[in-house]
């Protein structure tokens, strides 16, 4: 979560602003390898496959690594004088007492789905179920192990936030929440139960 005031409809813009980073940074460096490797080994090479599932995850760990790290504000002594040191959430329920009295000022449901306070739960789900996904249809890992990673990759998230990047910054610039945490380990439980399910369904097709 940043600092600074920010919308819900600016955190979905950022959002979508890193996915096309993402894929533009997967473009630059898979489509000239892929090129290279099918004019060299020709049609029956299958390493296309792999190169498109690198860009996949290229595409992924840019928008994870921006979501949760920039932007970065412009960073002074005095910026960081008028903030506490250590900015910490720890009420998981701040965020949807806030959804209930939008509720209750009888916002439209568009306005709460797009408010901040809706935006940072749901986007913090989406942005771990590819993590979750990839460690259980790619690598073959359990629900139960994609759930521990992407418990402690959020967890890793977190501290970042809350010791300013490990001291790289000045300051904390983003405050740390408990919500975060159980929005990103849900997500990774969601997408890793997805790829799970899939399986399930494809090896039942395959039996019939």
């Amino acid at each position: 979560m940043i600092l600074i005031a920010i919308t819900g409809s600016q955190l979905f813009a950022h959002a979508v602003l890193l996915i096309l980073v993402g894929m533009l940074l997967s473009a630059v460096v898979f489509i000239p390898l892929s090129a290279f490797r099918y004019f060299l080994m020709g049609s029956k090479d299958n390493q296309s496959l792999k190169f498109g599932f690198h860009s996949i995850v290229m595409i992924y760990v840019t928008a994870l690594i921006g979501y949760t790290f920039f932007p970065i504000p412009k960073i002074t002594p005095y910026w960081c004088s008028r903030r506490p040191a250590h900015r910490v959430v720890l009420d998981p329920t701040l965020p949807f007492r806030s959804i209930r009295q939008q509720v209750m000022q009888g916002e439209n449901w568009l306005q709460i789905l797009f408010s901040h306070s809706a935006t940072g739960l749901w986007l913090n789900v989406l942005l771990f179920v590819p993590m979750g996904f990839i460690l259980v249809w790619h690598y073959r890992l359990s629900i139960r192990a994609a759930l521990a990673l992407g418990f402690i990759s959020s967890l890793f998230i977190e501290v970042a936030q809350f010791s300013a990047n490990f001291g790289l910054v000045e300051c904390q610039y983003r405050i740390s929440d408990i919500n975060d945490l159980l929005m990103n380990t849900l997500g990774a439980f969601l997408g890793a139960f997805l790829a799970q399910s899939i399986r399930a369904l494809v090896k039942g097709g395959d039996g019939r």
